[in-house]
């Protein structure tokens, strides 16, 4: 198994297009992020950045792994820098027996 992209302080292993059921428009998409150390990080830091986004981020950067290495790589690097844990926190709930552990950025 590959990640989508690497280096010393995180890793993308997927990235995730949302598209609107009733005209498959793309309205945004999803980046899961692994930070290093995993352990002092939890195990993801999930990015979603919408269709209107302030980097004018668009489908292909999404989707073109140079586009997304020059384009959306530089985002994720400054949200993880300036987020130690975002603005974002997802815990198991009642009736959930696994526990994971993620906090997230929604940028709009």
């Amino acid at each position: 198994m590959s990640n989508v992209f690497t280096n010393s302080d995180y890793a993308v292993l997927s990235v995730m297009d949302v598209e609107n059921t009733v005209n498959s428009a793309w309205v945004g998409s999803t980046v899961f992020a692994q930070r290093k150390p995993e352990a002092n990080y939890g195990n993801l830091t999930i990015l979603s950045y919408s269709k209107n986004n302030p980097y004018d981020l668009v489908i292909e950067d999404f989707n073109v792994q140079a586009r997304f290495e020059a384009n959306v790589v530089p985002t994720i690097t400054a949200q993880i820098a300036d987020n130690n844990v975002g603005n974002v926190s997802v815990s198991n709930s009642n009736i959930s027996v696994n526990s994971y552990r993620a906090n997230g950025t929604l940028i709009t």
